[in-house]
């Protein structure tokens, strides 16, 4: 992917060109943060490497990135890592290396040593007692456990080969700023099984379970040797709550394991830049790695529907798109696959695409991927999502909830695990927590914290014979409430509003959440009501709407003007659509880079617009608000 219009070649060898524009610097700057250029090192003779980075460098590509294979690491002969380096200091390229295992990066077993899978002991299981296993390709292997001494112990070794050789490298060339070291959510986020509930998933072998348990007796340790306090702390570890504190323990553990590889990198000799994100492989998922395997075997079409849903849900969860060629996506035709793209660099922000798919995309799709990124860097436009789920995972929302929210807010809603300052948002107006959570001081404290900036914050209200409250929490919340006289409401669901400094804090009643004897039909019907007027009490407002459901719409908002906007109509199906996309106030659209709205090039005012959206393809367009003045619009 081009992530320099300007030859890095000539750069180099005319030092006047250094004197580039503050804005094309950015613009470089934008494009290398949204694509990673995939370059799997350890296919590559080690001798052709510095020819192979020269060549991606006369094609103005400045920034490469690599997974490092754990098996591969450990058994490098070769050094080929360290020439890998070399290489990139020699074309004058920036690195980064992924660090954590991945699925679907093309070696096998994912790079985990095929010998810690043949101990038992080692390996994931699910629920059931059974081995889980991961069908994305290069080949299906079964999951190891990051809660087996042995695994993490080999674990721990690879990181510290790897900060060896960064040290010695950065020792030689006595720079390390060339450097990134990408610490991701590792496999985490695929110790769940085709076909299982939520509640289900997760790493169930006994090491885990040792684990699990230890952490619950830190989690609600007893602050008296009563026999109620007792009783009610064994409540919060009983079946009931098992599937939340779970995920919650899923978050703990991986959190944990990003620490400590932080830890190893921060050594003196291997210090580099150090950047966490959240990786994830369509086509690795378990809801769809199964069926990709069938599709393998029977000589099926890939559903580029499935895998685009899987984006979106991916973009929903903050995720950078990991787009390989090593499984059913290198099925897709060149139109697929660069609508795939597009895509995951609009829901997500970023995209990683191996070297090899370079040099396949038409010039037409690279010059809308110019426009594309020059509009966003013109303004700083950022994707607009007002409203936060928190959740014990990502991957652990109460369904009914959940569904009903994204409906209402279709494609402006972000999932995280914690309310933490790094997670959140800048532009998040309502911040909405899991109805099944179990509300710990630490929780209650952080939402009120968040509500004091000038947000909207709903928490589920204790209830009567559930311990969904801590002790501690139920004191706090006590502590709050009195002396306060908050608005009551009762809209599908019951809930208070207390006002607090800039923001307001919403306690509601979570039972119904709970019931699993109300009809899907009231339930459902109660809850939209409820999250409608949350939605109405955050005065969070869709900005404009499709009459074609098939057509996603995507905000993107100037962070300086919030009245320039950036709108995304993509269509995930073959066949051209047809839509109204509806406006509740009158604004001006323009075309954006490749985009076309009718034959004038002029802005054009209205509330109401009759568009076509190419088959498999994404129409951009500049929004205006029109100000309102005394008397009318203007």
């Amino acid at each position: 992917m081009n992530e320099s219009f300007e030859r890095i070649n000539a750069t180099r060898q005319n030092k006047t060109a250094s004197g580039l524009s503050s804005a094309k610097l950015k613009e470089k700057d934008r494009f290398a943060q949204a694509f990673n250029i995939l370059v799997n090192y350890w296919e590559i003779k080690p001798s052709l490497y510095e020819a192979k980075l020269q060549e991606l460098a006369l094609r103005d590509v400045r920034v490469v990135s690599a997974f490092l294979p754990w098996a591969h690491v450990e058994t490098d002969i070769y050094h080929s890592l360290k020439k890998f380096l070399r290489a990139a200091v020699a074309a004058r390229l920036r690195v980064r290396l992924f660090v954590m295992p991945e699925l679907g990066v093309n070696y096998p077993n994912a790079g985990v040593p095929k010998e810690l899978l043949t101990n038992h002991a080692n390996l994931a299981v699910n629920r059931l007692g059974q081995v889980i296993y991961s069908f994305a390709a290069p080949n299906i292997f079964s999951m190891p456990s990051f809660a087996s001494t042995e695994v993490l112990k080999r674990f721990g070794n690879y990181l510290l080969k790897v900060g060896s050789v960064l040290g010695e490298v950065f020792e030689e060339v006595g720079d390390s700023s060339f450097c990134e070291i990408v610490v991701s959510n590792s496999l985490f986020n695929y110790y769940r099984s085709f076909g299982m509930p939520n509640a289900d998933h997760g790493d169930y072998s006994a090491a885990h379970v040792m684990a699990f348990r230890d952490f619950l007796d830190r989690e609600y340790k007893s602050n008296t040797s009563s026999a109620e306090a007792v009783q009610r702390d064994e409540e919060f570890k009983m079946q009931l709550y098992e599937g939340y504190n779970r995920h919650r323990f899923f978050t703990h553990i991986e959190k944990l394991l990003r620490e400590k590889t932080d830890m190893v990198f921060s050594r003196k000799n291997s210090n580099c830049a150090i950047r966490h994100i959240d990786v994830f492989n369509p086509e690795a998922s378990p809801e769809f790695s199964y069926q990709g395997l069938l599709t393998e075997v029977f000589d099926f079409q890939p559903s580029v529907g499935r895998l685009f849903d899987s984006i979106v849900r991916g973009g929903y969860r903050g995720e950078t798109i990991f787009l390989g060629r090593s499984g059913v996506l290198r099925r897709l035709n060149d139109q697929e696959r660069s609508f795939l793209i597009l895509a995951s660099v609009i829901y997500s922000g970023e995209v990683g695409v191996e070297s090899e798919d370079l040099f396949k995309l038409s010039p037409n799709f690279q010059r809308k991927l110019r426009g594309l990124m020059n509009a966003i860097e013109e303004r700083d436009y950022e994707l607009q999502r007002p409203v936060t789920y928190v959740s014990a995972s990502k991957f652990s929302m109460e369904e009914r909830s959940f569904e009903r929210l994204s409906k209402l807010v279709p494609d402006m809603v972000s999932v995280k695990a914690d309310l933490s300052a790094r997670s959140r948002a800048l532009h998040e107006r309502l911040i909405i927590t899991d109805p099944r959570t179990i509300v710990r001081l630490v929780e209650l404290v952080q939402a009120l914290a968040v509500a004091q900036t000038g947000k909207i914050v709903a928490l589920p209200l204790p209830m009567k014979g559930l311990s969904n409250y801590t002790v501690d929490a139920v004191a706090q919340l006590d502590k709050f409430r009195k002396g306060k006289d908050p608005l009551r409401i009762q809209l599908g669901v019951g809930y208070e509003v207390y006002d607090y400094q800039l923001g307001q804090v919403v306690f509601y009643d979570p039972t119904l959440f709970w019931s699993l004897a109300a009809t899907e039909e009231d339930s459902h019907e109660a809850i939209s009501m409820f999250l409608q007027s949350l939605i109405g009490l955050a005065e969070v407002k869709v900005p404009c709407s499709s009459s074609d459901p098939r057509v996603n719409v995507v905000h993107y908002v100037a962070k300086e003007d919030s009245a320039r906007r950036l709108v995304f109509l993509i269509n995930p199906t073959h066949n051209e659509i047809h839509t109204r996309l509806n406006f509740p106030n009158s604004v001006q659209v323009a075309p954006l880079a490749t985009g076309n709205l009718g034959d004038s090039p002029q802005p054009i005012g209205g509330q109401s617009f009759e568009l076509r959206v190419p088959a498999l393809g994404v129409l951009p367009m500049q929004i205006f608000d029109i100000p309102s003045v005394e008397g009318g619009t203007a």
